[in-house]
């Protein structure tokens, strides 16, 4: 029934139908549902109104759809669901409303459905919301109008996804998950955060994805991240971060994969990556850090790919890969002393590998020349050797000889006078 010219669905319109299984009526340009619209579809277990013109859903308007799995309402014109608008969906597990004008919801408007597991919230106008359900699972919020996040999600007790993406989030309240060690992944990309304080996550022991890209973040307290005990993905790129202490990273022994590209970083602390016993992935491309040793990071084993591209990097340690004995991929596009991508399986570092001018670099002390010299260096302050004038053998021993008979006859005269003045 895809895009016909249906304004309204009568009572009883489908009475006769108790075999469907799925109705599709999207983009009909619906604006009203009478009461008892879909009576008679007790078989039903899809049902799509998407790209509508809906503007209210009323009490019990699905009423008798006891086998209904999927009711996709979204792309409408909603500004209003009743209290009790989806009472008897008692076989629900998804309910989408995305993209709609609705800007608040009763807190109870999913507690009677005891099969909903999903709930799509995207693309409204929702500043707060505070929902109650011990079922619901997924929770997508994103692009609305929520700025602050409190602990209004705490009642959604079966948590385990919660989505809000683009929001405009500026501040997290303290403590605002604490009541939420069930959620497994917390997506809050491109918002506007600026500080991850010490309680902002506290007790999400069961987390084990945060997504924090493309914010504004430039404080990260070092014990932000203590009781993320079961973190496996820690999205922090596109953000200000300009220094993260030593310890930031401390109790995250079970993560896999870090991003911290296109912060300002210009240097890693001693050891701050050296609790990351099982990372694997590690990717802080376009920061400006300029050389790269073993002090960061310790031995890390797992590790089988690191991204640095676009940084600054102009010297890297000798000793910098022997931290890294599983590494198989160096992404290194557009740095100064190495410009191309390197897989370490095709490197033999007792020959010539394309980190030599890295590595000379980092062995040059500052201020003096990063190449080799062309030609051997002269000791500084030392005095030049003249450069002796070529001589005649034969001239030096005749002239050494003259010199010798000359000085006899000398001697003799001078006795011969003496001799002379005495007697």
């Amino acid at each position: 029934l895809e895009e016909n010219n249906i304004e309204t669905i009568s009572a009883n319109a489908f009475v006769n139908c108790a075999t469907l299984e799925q109705i599709d009526l999207f983009k009909n340009g619906i604006k009203s549902l009478q009461p008892g619209a879909f009576a008679g579809l007790v078989n039903l277990v899809t049902l799509s109104m998407q790209s509508n013109e809906l503007s209210d859903l009323s009490a019990r308007s699905f009423e008798q759809m006891m086998k209904l799995e999927s009711l996709q309402i979204g792309f409408n014109k909603l500004e209003r669901i009743d209290a009790e608008a989806f009472q008897g969906l008692t076989n629900v597990k998804s309910i989408s409303l995305n993209v709609n004008l609705l800007t608040q919801l009763d807190p109870e408007i999913f507690s009677s459905l005891p099969s909903l597991t999903s709930v799509n919230l995207a693309s409204n106008l929702i500043e707060s919301i505070a929902l109650k359900s011990s079922t619901v699972t997924d929770l997508i919020m994103s692009n609305n109008k929520i700025s602050r996040v409190t602990d209004s999600f705490a009642e959604l007790t079966s948590l385990r996804i919660l989505n809000l993406y683009e929001n405009g989030v500026e501040a997290i309240d303290d403590l605002a998950f604490e009541n939420m060690p069930q959620l497994v992944s917390l997506l809050l990309f491109n918002n506007k955060i600026k500080i991850i304080s010490e309680s902002t996550f506290k007790n999400l022991v069961g987390l084990e994805n945060l997504e924090l890209r493309r914010n504004q973040i430039t404080e990260i307290h070092p014990n932000a991240f203590d009781d993320l005990l079961s973190l496996r993905s820690l999205q922090l790129a596109e953000n200000s971060i300009e220094t993260l202490a030593p310890d930031t990273f401390q109790s995250l022994m079970d993560l896999r994969d870090l991003y911290l590209g296109m912060n300002e970083i210009v240097e890693f602390p001693e050891n701050l990556f050296k609790p990351l016993s099982n990372l694997q992935r590690l990717n802080f491309v376009n920061n400006p850090i300029s050389k790269l040793d073993g002090v960061p990071f310790g031995l890390m084993p797992a590790v089988t790919r690191i991204d640095l591209n676009n940084c600054k990097v102009n010297a890297i340690e000798r000793t910098f890969f022997t931290n890294f004995p599983a590494l198989v991929s160096f992404n290194a596009n557009g740095n100064l002393c190495i410009e191309t991508n390197v897989i370490l399986s095709n490197v033999d570092f007792n020959a010539g590998t394309p980190f030599d001018k890295c590595f000379r670099n980092f062995d040059t002390p500052p201020g003096e020349p990063t190449d080799p010299p062309t030609t051997p260096p002269t000791t500084e302050g030392a005095p030049k050797s003249p450069t002796p004038a070529p001589s005649t053998p034969t001239s030096t021993t005749t002239d050494g000889a003259n010199s010798h008979s000359g000085m006899s006859l000398m001697i003799v005269i001078g006795v011969v006078a003496l001799f002379k003045n005495v007697f």
